[in-house]
């Protein structure tokens, strides 16, 4: 008969193994258990934040336009970008390429005009280019409001005078404050 060591013998996978040689094999598994959540929980994590930015980045494809701007709503219109501006005017920004390619000036091109309004009766026009408030340049809605507001402000004067670019030719046009 053979002696018993104080060593229990428990089985595994490859034959008879001791018991701290299993618990350590053991405890070797659980922390590869934890590793791997932890792995899982980091790489869940990664995907959820890689889906909110590429949703917010994507957002700005389908729903151009700025978020803060005084417009109600604005539109994707084929290639352009049409942006209501109050009640009164439809517009599509000129930037430098745009400027550039069609030979006009940067500024504010106007798409529709309501022709009930204070600027149908100041005879602004589609196509109209606004290019300046007063002595300021327009390059976007943000300025067309902001300029709008100093005009208004101004006591001397008693209309806000726009500079439009209208078949190659810059015109003054007036609304009454």
């Amino acid at each position: 008969m053979s002696d018993k060591t104080s060593e229990e013998k428990t089985p595994s996978l490859s034959g008879v193994v001791s018991k701290d040689v299993y618990d350590r094999y053991k405890n070797d598994k659980t922390s590869r258990n934890y590793k791997t959540i932890a792995l899982t929980c980091v790489i869940v994590f990664l995907v959820v934040v890689s889906v909110g930015v590429l949703g917010f980045l994507v957002k700005d494809l389908f729903f151009p336009g700025d978020e803060d701007n005084e417009a109600p709503f604005t539109c994707k219109a084929g290639d352009e970008i049409v942006t209501r501006y109050s009640d009164q005017l439809e517009v599509e920004i000129i930037t430098r390429e745009l400027s550039e390619f069609y030979n006009v000036p940067m500024g504010v091109k106007i798409t529709w005009v309501n022709s009930e309004g204070a600027f149908s009766n100041a005879d602004f026009r589609v196509n109209d280019i606004i290019v300046k408030i007063g002595k300021n340049q327009v390059r976007t809605l943000e300025d067309i409001s902001k300029y709008e507001s100093v005009e208004k402000e101004r006591e001397d004067a008693l209309y806000i005078d726009y500079t439009v670019y209208r078949n190659g030719e810059y015109l003054t046009l007036e609304i009454a404050k």
